[in-house]
């Protein structure tokens, strides 16, 4: 369960199986390392998103 992690802990890839608010996929973004990825479901489409050094991708 991603809501009861480890605080501060960073992670290469995440994957997320469930739809989630904006506000919760800002709070799964913070558990991706630089250069990570994270796959998940928002507003009906299955986001890639690649963390940067400046952002995201």
């Amino acid at each position: 369960n991603i809501f009861n992690v480890v605080p501060n802990r960073e992670y290469d890839r995440v994957y997320c199986g469930a739809e989630c608010s904006a506000e919760h996929v800002e709070h799964i973004k913070k558990f991706v390392k630089v250069d990570g990825i994270l796959i998940i479901p928002y507003n009906d489409n299955l986001l890639k998103l690649e963390r940067e050094i400046d952002g995201w991708t």
